[in-house]
């Protein structure tokens, strides 16, 4: 049964209800029509079009601990193989709209119970951003926008000093999966380095200052946490019009299934060492970790 999200938060409380009203909207959008060939249909005007490695998010079966499946078992099937995607109209695939709006109540509520009552500073949500940055030896204007972050906010009087960018936010719809993992597509890392690149141009005020960009990916109910190294001396011969003469290095999670216990609780381990790393505004040694547990 598919309950409201009032009943949801009438039963586990705001930040929960929310939560789980959003996991399910995520969860419940109709699945695709099992296909036996594993053959793309042919390509019209204006309608889906195939890529390959791409697979409807619903198709993946995955294990549930929240209370929409609690009496309910995982179909089986075949759907989710690897290789080919079903072909959808847009209005039936989950809209990254509502992937966004789950990783926002998820963040919401982890936020609100990792941190005291009146706490300043204070780990918070941001808005989506638009990022720009003028390289004049290239005469090129490069421009990114996100789906919003984490800043360390301080809260109480009036402040004049800025809010310290923490984590940017990408979220996606759909889920890339290489032999029944779910992977990061080319195109989304691609969009995601710009991004990371373009927070470490911004005002040295309003950055930690440790080299690091940290990014969140939500696809469908399914987050990973990946942390950029852009250094000092990658920005400055970038600025400069020149090619970098070293690597862009990108540590990354594996994904957390928020439908899972698991999941949620690698989720929150992070969040805490963001938060750790935003109070003591120095490099830690580990910002991200794959750790799992067993805690709701």
């Amino acid at each position: 049964m598919h309950h409201s999200t009032h009943f949801l938060m009438d039963e586990y409380g705001e930040t929960l209800g929310e939560l789980w009203g959003a996991l399910a909207s995520v969860k419940h959008y109709p699945r695709p029509i099992p296909r036996n060939d594993g053959t793309p249909e042919a390509k019209r005007a204006r309608r889906g079009v195939v890529h390959t490695g791409y697979v409807h998010s619903a198709g993946i079966q995955v294990s549930s601990s929240n209370p929409e499946d609690r009496n309910h078992s995982s179909p089986g099937g075949s759907e989710g193989s690897t290789g080919y995607t079903e072909t959808k109209p847009t209005q039936e695939l989950p809209a990254e709209d509502n992937a966004l709006h789950l990783i926002n109540r998820v963040l919401r509520h982890l936020l609100y119970y990792t941190q005291p009552l009146n706490a300043s500073p204070v780990l918070d949500l941001r808005q989506k951003c638009r990022m720009v940055s003028q390289i004049s030896e290239l005469k090129k204007q490069f421009v990114a926008v996100d789906d919003g972050g984490l800043i360390l906010r301080v809260e109480g009087g009036v402040s004049t000093g800025p809010h310290i960018a923490i984590a940017l936010l990408e979220a996606k719809r759909r889920l890339v999966v290489d032999d029944n993992k779910p992977r990061i597509s080319d195109e989304c890392l691609a969009q995601m380095t710009c991004e990371a690149i373009l927070a470490r141009a911004i005002p040295a005020e309003e950055q930690l200052g440790n080299e690091r960009t940290i990014v969140l990916n939500a696809t469908s109910h399914y987050v990973c946490f990946l942390e950029f190294n852009v250094t000092k001396a990658y920005m400055r011969r970038l600025m400069a019009g020149q090619l970098p003469s070293e690597s862009l290095k990108v540590t990354a999670t594996h994904w957390f299934d928020l439908s899972a216990v698991e999941g949620r609780r690698g989720v929150l381990n992070n969040i805490r060492g963001l938060l750790g790393m935003a109070m003591d505004r120095q490099p830690q040694q580990d910002v991200i970790s794959d750790s799992e547990g067993v805690e709701d």
